[in-house]
């Protein structure tokens, strides 16, 4: 795949015009009056905006093309271990629906979950939106059905946010149809309600210190230790399941994406370290007073915290990245909830905008200015 420069610059207006979209629409949420647009008036322009940019690309990211065969072939998974996705791919094939149209559902779907999310605690929209995009659009593009999964899963809080819970219970089990692994999220955020429950201290010590030793001590290659007693425990089911956690090479530095491409992982650089310790100490602290008094956004503060720890641990491990982010959009929440609930001092506020700006923004979105990416830019009519 060639490098086109006028696919590249329309991708990357794109892409900055929807992450403004992504600053103005919070913004508006967070400080519209009373009596204003509705709520879902207001946001239906960004709904729209990101569904089709992001829905209306062609064989960007790692799953993109094999998506495409399954929905243009109407051929999901032959052993049956997530019925429902097997069931959307056949009844859309045969609905005779243009594939693209699956893509654009996929993008819809995420972004009115999160959105219904954010409806519950508007004062957070400003800084939640931005950072929940730079977290989740590269790997929303790579991870089709996992994404979708999430979508679900987001949904699912949101009804028990609204003690709806057998409708959460039933959003819990279609997620798990389409995406078996769904149940990671649902386990942590299981053990995030039960911390927000029953662990309550005054102050982070814990969190924080337990942060530092896991930062500076922990090496990738512990994963064999803690992972191969917990993988011999799992039996086998004859299902897709099995190929992921019946091989070690899928949970240990065995598995590293580097080693499988034959290259060697370089580890976290200087640069990175010096950017990534300050920021995410900054969260663990400022978003443990900042949650303190809100029950629901005090589990999302401990689903974020464990976020936090994958990330600084995953190294390059495929099945660790998609650990992450299963829950990696628990963070952006805290982040708006420091914001919002927080009388920072002025000098504290601005610099640690900065290192949220450098390392989500310009670290996750604006740097990949510079790097071509291997997949490219298209749209659907660039095929």
């Amino acid at each position: 795949m060639g490098f086109n420069s006028e696919t590249f610059l329309l991708f990357w207006i794109v892409r900055v015009t929807v992450f403004i979209s992504f600053i103005l629409t919070g913004y508006w949420i967070s400080y519209k009056k009373k009596g204003s647009q509705s709520y879902w008036k207001g946001v239906t322009p960004l709904i729209l905006l990101y569904s089709f940019a992001e829905g209306l690309r062609w064989n960007r990211g790692t799953d993109y093309f094999n998506n495409y065969i399954e929905l243009t072939t109407g051929k999901g998974f032959s052993d049956l271990s997530e019925p429902l996705y097997s069931l959307w791919i056949s009844t859309f094939h045969n609905m005779n629906i243009p594939y693209w149209m699956a893509f654009l559902f996929y993008s819809l779907i995420l972004i009115v979950s999160f959105l219904s999310l954010v409806k519950r605690f508007p004062k957070i929209a400003s800084i939640t939106l931005p950072v929940f995009f730079v977290i989740s659009s590269m790997q929303s593009e790579n991870l089709i059905r996992q994404y979708f999964a999430l979508s679900l899963v987001i949904f699912a809080l949101v009804a028990y946010f609204d003690k709806r819970y057998y409708l959460m219970a039933l959003l819990i089990i279609i997620s798990e149809g389409i995406h078996f692994s769904a149940l990671v999220p649902v386990i942590f955020v299981l053990i995030s309600v039960l911390l927000a429950k029953f662990y309550t201290p005054g102050k982070p010590v814990i969190p924080a210190i337990l942060f530092v030793l896991i930062y500076f001590l922990w090496d990738a290659s512990y994963f064999s230790t803690v992972m191969d007693p917990i993988l011999k425990l799992i039996p086998e089911t004859d299902t897709k399941m099995d190929g992921y956690v019946q091989s070690e090479t899928w949970f240990t530095a065995e598995g590293s994406m580097s080693m499988l491409t034959g290259s060697t992982y370089a580890g976290r650089s200087l640069g990175k370290a010096l950017l990534q310790m300050p920021t995410y100490l900054f969260i663990v602290i400022e978003g443990y007073y900042a949650t303190k008094k809100i029950p629901f956004l005090r589990i999302c503060y401990w689903c974020a915290y464990i976020a936090i720890l994958l990330d600084i641990t995953r190294a390059d491990i495929q099945a660790y990245l998609r650990f992450f982010h299963w829950i990696a959009f628990m963070i952006p929440l805290v982040v708006g909830t420091i914001y919002t609930e927080l009388h920072l001092n002025k000098s504290i506020k601005t610099i640690s905008i900065l290192f949220l700006f450098v390392y989500y923004v310009w670290g996750l979105m604006l740097s990949n200015l510079f790097v071509i990416d291997p997949y490219g830019y298209d749209f659907i009519w660039d095929r």
